[in-house]
């Protein structure tokens, strides 16, 4: 659902920010990419701590602290502008 959303933002160049945990938001670098080039993207992903075990406890459900790191580093190769929301 997320990706039919995504093209259709894409195809009429509508701004979107993402805030997310999960690392699946890669799937979508090529629509991401595209929404970029008009300037009418932003990614962000939440990191609560590097901390595996404890993240694993707050979030049992969302991808763990390095996917998230590998996510924001695809991203930005992608051309994706990204962001990492963190709280201490």
């Amino acid at each position: 659902m997320t990706r039919r959303c995504l093209a259709v933002l894409a195809e009429f160049r509508n701004p979107v920010s993402i805030v997310t945990k999960n690392y699946l938001v890669t799937r979508d670098i090529d629509l991401l990419r595209e929404l970029a080039d008009h300037r009418a993207v932003m990614v962000h992903l939440s990191i609560n701590s590097l901390d595996r075990d404890l993240a694993r406890r707050l979030e049992p459900r969302a991808s763990s602290p390095s996917q998230r790191l590998a996510a924001v580093e695809a991203l930005s190769k992608g051309g994706v502008p990204v962001g990492v929301l963190w709280r201490r």
